[in-house]
């Protein structure tokens, strides 16, 4: 209790500090079974977010944040024409990351963090293509086999200079996108790289 008190009187005394950023997203699902991953296709996306920095003690602090991404897959697969399946959905996420940031001197900066997130779909889409016919589907719209939660772990390193950051992300989904009751677990992936300011 003496702890929390003195992190939370901390807190009251400095205030947040706020940061945005900016990340091109490459997405991908994992295809788990008991003997097997298998990779569904990277799909080029985007994150944006924010964040608001909580010092805890020297180097140290807390940064609960709100981000909009795009997720899934692109998948190609080649028959008489290619054939090729676009799935996307945009996530609403709350990370809550822990992380420790060292001064090099000369306004250069180095930090990492790692925490978990959760995730709620706003809404998706499904794009066929086949040779030179393309069809789009919006998703969600009925029962759905898809779940629309997410939740897992990210972690990044950021290289800063001043206000100013360039960040490489990494996020591991750990719930099981598909509703069936299956032995095979579709599990969400992105890795990412971005730059940022700190307010």
């Amino acid at each position: 209790m003496i702890m929390l008190a003195s992190v939370a009187s901390s807190w009251a005394q400095k205030g947040p500090s706020f940061r945005a950023d900016v990340n091109f997203m490459a997405s991908d699902w994992l295809f788990l079974s008991k003997s097997s991953s298998t990779s569904m296709g990277l799909l080029p996306s985007l994150r944006v977010g924010g964040a608001a920095e909580f010092a805890v003690s020297k180097g140290f602090y807390v940064a609960p944040g709100l981000a909009y991404s795009i997720k899934g897959f692109k998948n190609t697969v080649q028959l008489t024409v290619p054939a090729t399946l676009t799935m996307r959905f945009h996530y609403l996420e709350i990370p809550i990351n822990a992380g420790y940031r060292i001064d090099l001197g000369n306004k250069l900066n180095v930090s990492v963090e790692v925490g978990p997130y959760v995730g709620f779909v706003l809404f998706g889409t499904a794009v066929r293509e086949i040779g030179s016919t393309k069809k789009t589907n919006p998703l969600f719209q009925t029962e759905s086999e898809i779940s629309r939660f997410d939740m897992g772990i990210g972690t990044s390193l950021a290289l800063g200079y001043d206000r100013y950051y360039l960040n490489f992300g990494y996020e591991r989904g750990l719930f099981n996108m598909s509703k069936k009751k299956t032995d095979v677990s579709l599990n969400n992936v992105s890795y990412m790289i971005g730059v940022g300011m700190r307010f």
